[in-house]
């Protein structure tokens, strides 16, 4: 009994804090159609391979640091998303002090790595995604950033 209570009341409070009554954005108000295509691409892209999978990324870096893109040869990397979670982040940079230039998206992913089609690694993770105004565009898998 307590057991189904508590569950409601999450069913509940995910209902009322799915807009702005939590202090999130609106729910319109994130691009989730072009998120969910940016995400499309880059999975489409691995399954091509690697090469396919760097020209995706080399394409799609966020303009403002596409100088710090990395090339990981012969790795390629899923990232399943939660489009719905997608959520503002504000105030996240992948350099502390250099404001991103665009609005900022943290999307919960299960981010997993591959070479040679071998697993290396697996987890669930926040990927970022930017909105550019004319695009989506992400950051590259880069110990850099």
């Amino acid at each position: 009994m307590a057991r189904a209570r508590a569950a409601k009341a999450l069913v509940l409070a995910g209902v009322l804090c799915a807009g702005t009554a939590c202090g999130g954005a609106p729910q319109e108000s994130v691009p989730r159609d072009r998120i969910g295509a940016y995400f499309a691409g880059l999975n489409a892209s691995a399954a091509r391979g690697p090469q396919a999978q760097d020209t995706f990324f080399r394409r799609t870096q966020v303009a403002q640091f596409a100088d710090r893109y990395c090339a990981n040869p012969g790795l390629t990397v899923t990232e399943e998303p939660t489009e719905p979670a997608a959520r503002p982040d504000p105030g996240w940079s992948p350099e502390r002090g250099k404001p991103v230039t665009g609005t900022v998206y943290a999307v919960p992913v299960l981010f997993t790595a591959k070479r040679s089609g071998s697993v290396l690694a697996s987890q669930i993770s926040y990927a970022r995604v930017v909105d550019e105004g004319e695009r989506i565009s992400g950051f590259g898998p880069c110990k850099t950033l």
